[in-house]
Parts: C-alpha cells; sequence; structure tokens
C-alpha cells in the first residue's frame, strides 16, 4: 500500500455450488475469532479490517500482515539462547489459557448478544460419536467400522479417565488454535513470537485439552519422522527434543502455575489426538499399539516370593 503497511486478502474458491453456504460460515468464524483475539494485547494475530461472507461470490477477508518468518524456515538458524527464549509464546498462551474471564463479560452483554458467541456456539456442536467413525472410514483409514471400534472405544475410556481427574480450572473451556504447528507461528530474527496466524482451524476446548508442548520441540508423534505424518521439515533435531520440553515446563511452571497443571495433567491426551488424526495409520494400527504400550506402562510390578 501507498502508507507502506501489508495486508492479506484470503478468498475461500469453490467449485461445488452448494460449498458456498460452508465456506460463508467458516470465513465469517474465523474473522470473528480474529476480531476477538486482536482485542487482547498479548495477542500477535492478523487485524481483522473487511469480511465479505454473505454475497453469491467467493467469501473473502482482509487483514493486516503479520511480519517474521515461519518458525519451520527460522528455528534452525535461531541460537541456542534464542531456542530457549519462549517466554512470549508462553504469555501468548496463557492469555489464551485465562482468556474465560473475557468470555463471561461476553456473555454477560445485553442483547444483540456480541457475533463471538455464534462462532462459539457453532463451534461447540461437535459431530457424533457416529459421524467421527464414518470421517475416519471416509479418509480410507479403514474398511470397517467394526475393525477400529474396540480401539476407539479404548481410547473413550482413557479421555473419560482423564476428565474425571480434572478440577473445575482444568475443565472450564478456552479458545485453542487447532493448527498452531511450525508454519503457523511467525518469528523475529531473536526467536520472539512475531505471530499466529490462520485462525480457520479454531475450537473450544477445556483446558487440559487445549495445552501442549509447541510442536517445533517435540519429536514424537506426528513429529516423528519414522511414524507420523510425513513432512519435509523438522524444526528440532531428536536431541534438543529430549531437552526443551523439560526447559519449557520450567519455565511454564514459574510464569502460570496454572497453566504448568495444564499441560502436566493432561499430558497423555494430546498424544492420542495426535495419532487419530494422523493421515498414515491405517486401521488405527499405530493408535492400538500406542494404547497397548500405555497400558502396560501403567500396570503393576509383579511381585516373586
Amino acid at each position: 500500500m501507498a502508507d507502506g503497511a501489508h495486508y492479506i486478502v484470503r478468498i475461500a474458491r469453490f467449485s461445488d455450488p452448494t460449498e458456498l453456504s460452508y465456506l460463508r460460515n467458516k470465513v465469517w468464524r474465523e474473522y470473528e475469532i480474529l476480531k476477538w483475539m486482536s482485542s487482547l494485547a498479548s495477542l500477535p494475530v492478523p487485524r481483522p479490517i473487511l469480511c465479505e461472507a454473505n454475497s453469491t461470490s467467493p467469501p473473502f477477508m482482509i487483514t493486516s500482515k503479520c511480519e517474521g518468518i515461519e518458525v519451520i524456515y527460522g528455528f534452525g538458524t535461531l541460537s541456542e539462547d534464542a531456542k530457549v527464549k519462549i517466554r512470549f509464546f508462553l504469555r501468548l498462551l496463557c492469555s489464551k489459557h485465562h482468556a474465560l474471564s473475557k468470555l463471561e463479560v461476553l456473555c454477560a452483554s445485553p442483547p444483540p448478544l456480541p457475533a463471538i458467541l455464534e462462532v462459539l456456539r457453532l463451534k461447540l456442536d461437535q459431530p457424533l460419536p457416529t459421524e467421527k467413525l464414518r470421517l475416519l472410514c471416509n479418509r480410507n483409514r479403514t474398511t470397517s467400522v467394526a475393525n477400529i471400534e474396540p480401539i476407539l472405544r479404548r481410547m473413550e475410556t482413557v479421555f473419560a479417565e482423564e476428565a474425571r481427574r480434572q478440577d473445575g480450572t482444568q475443565l472450564r473451556c478456552i479458545p485453542y488454535h487447532s493448527d498452531a504447528v511450525s508454519h503457523n507461528i511467525l518469528i523475529d530474527d531473536s526467536g520472539e513470537i512475531a505471530g499466529v496466524i490462520d485462525w480457520e482451524c479454531h475450537v473450544i476446548l477445556p483446558a487440559y485439552l487445549a495445552v501442549d508442548y509447541p510442536s517445533w520441540i517435540t519429536y514424537d508423534g506426528l513429529q516423528d519422522p519414522n511414524t507420523g505424518q510425513f513432512s519435509p521439515f523438522w524444526a528440532a533435531s531428536r536431541q534438543e527434543a529430549a531437552s526443551m520440553p523439560q526447559i519449557y515446563s520450567n519455565i511454564v511452571k514459574k510464569l502460570d502455575y496454572d497453566y504448568y497443571l495444564s499441560v502436566k495433567k493432561g499430558e497423555s491426551v494430546p498424544l492420542i489426538n495426535k495419532r487419530l488424526n494422523t493421515d498414515e495409520d491405517q486401521e488405527c494400527e499405530k493408535l492400538g499399539s500406542w494404547l497397548d504400550s500405555q497400558s502396560e506402562a501403567h500396570q503393576p510390578e509383579s511381585m516373586e516370593f
């Protein structure tokens, strides 16, 4: 632009007219969540400027451009000190983690309700279990629902056990960026977080499900080149990934103990999600094997007399 500012225009193109209603809703939801997120000063997200999601043409939005380089390309060039400089990212996460107070303010607003509440209602309306099973079949993950249903039932048992372990603080719902991977996080030359982009994949989750170690300092699950989803880049080496989660834990424990508890209390659940969402687990065999290993690890040791 003439003033030197940079902007991003995102257009949701479609070939099937039946997709138009879905895409309008999708673009509108992302625009509204960005409006709310950008109102939180600590969150470096694209500033929403304009959204058109009502006409018969492809829906689009215009936002400001977050400057920086994607973590997937820039992490390996950082110094060791810069790699562990994650305090700003932790402040970002903690801001979201405590966003419930702002949601309560929105809920207390007089009619008409803010648009963000409609977004939350839409996202809270999750698919039924049978729809999830059908989705797994459609992705060529299995030839029969009957083949994977026992594994998913075991997974549900683990989720239920984890939920029973949580207190009210960990069960409260907060916004979650479900695609906060290394190509959607921007950093500057010093390693500070400069932007968090691509909010089309946002959901509302209980706090203990909405926390995890940053994907770029892990080397397991989907980040494991041997067993995870294919990617040509891995931000951290296996050696770094062995030490950096502990550094992350130590920092977050000092910065925000509630967030630290969420990370620790729900550690197994993000691992299940990663394995469930990979495209390379025919018949959910890897998920089943991982559940077996977890069961064996938690069995009491036998006593010999």
